[in-house]
């Protein structure tokens, strides 16, 4: 994939190999940033590491540091559909039910909430944003 003017990185480092995979790893940023500050929640979740094999496009080894791209576009769709399809299923499934009662409406709705998941999930290999690798050095 071709970079995009808008897109986030993570640096990472390649740090296994297959047969036309790599495996990239890079530690999670999140959270406010005040992990460690006065009323922080205390749970860095800046150092947590994580994994990811992607296809190995530009002869990448054990030991290249990278930067795992994602177009921002992308991420943003991802994340919107993710969390809307089950809650858009939610909303709906509730205000269906509403027509026999509270007791209907809260069942017809957590139906609408799981069949969101379910969507989600099954298509989730479409609604993933595409990554990509870019080298930093080479060791």
């Amino acid at each position: 994939m071709t970079p995009v003017n808008h897109c986030d990185t993570q640096p990472g480092k390649i740090i296994a190999e297959r047969p036309g995979e790599v495996a990239v790893l890079t530690h999670a940023r999140g959270g406010c940033g005040r992990c460690r500050q006065p009323g922080g929640c205390g749970r860095p979740m800046d150092e947590r590491p994580t994994t990811t094999w992607m296809p190995n496009t530009a002869d990448f080894e054990v030991g290249d540091e990278v930067e795992l791209n994602v177009a921002t576009p992308a991420l943003e769709k991802a994340a919107w559909s993710a969390y809307g399809i089950p809650l858009a299923g939610l909303i709906l499934g509730a205000a269906v039910g509403k027509v026999g009662g509270d007791a209907v409406s809260v069942a017809v709705g957590l139906g609408g909430l799981w069949a969101g998941l379910g969507y989600v999930r099954w298509r989730s290999h479409r609604l993933a944003p595409e990554l990509w690798l870019t080298r930093v050095n080479k060791s």
